[in-house]
């Protein structure tokens, strides 16, 4: 079970990858909700390494055991888009309260990474670090794709 993770060429479904779009193209502005709920972002470079640690590990597992993947720390959502824009240094407004949450969303979602740390897993990436990384893949494609389309 791994929590919210982001990273380059995501689905632009997925709110991380819809906001670092956004705010790369500085759409003028973007609708949110208001950005309480509680989520735990984990970048997918880290999700890979604790799979594949639980992987190298699964040996000393009996049975079936259930492992979270995620940092175990939460952020507001708010907080995680506030990172984004001022990282990408957009001018895209971002509107919170405008979207309803969703019925029956959860306020928080952490990962409990007791089992991952048990294992000598921790996560790499910080939450800066892995946003910039992805900021910084994002605008250099947006860059070639805008070139490809000027010729």
């Amino acid at each position: 079970i791994w929590q919210q993770f982001y990273g380059e060429e995501d689905d632009e479904s997925k709110l991380p990858s819809k906001v670092i779009r956004a705010c790369l193209r500085n759409d003028s502005s973007l609708d949110l909700t208001h950005g309480n709920q509680i989520r735990d972002f984990i970048y997918i470079d880290d999700v890979v390494s604790a799979l594949d640690m639980v992987l190298s590990q699964n040996k000393n597992f009996t049975g079936y055991s259930s492992i979270e993947i995620g940092c175990g720390i939460g952020v507001t959502v708010k907080s995680f888009i506030e990172t984004i824009k001022f990282l990408s240094n957009s001018k895209t407004n971002l509107v919170f309260g405008s979207v309803n949450t969703r019925t029956n969303e959860p306020k928080e979602l952490v990962a409990n990474t007791k089992i991952l740390k048990s294992l000598g897993w921790r996560p790499f990436y910080n939450l800066e670090m892995g946003i910039t990384k992805t900021i910084d893949f994002e605008r250099n494609f947006l860059s070639i794709k805008n070139e490809y389309t000027r010729q």
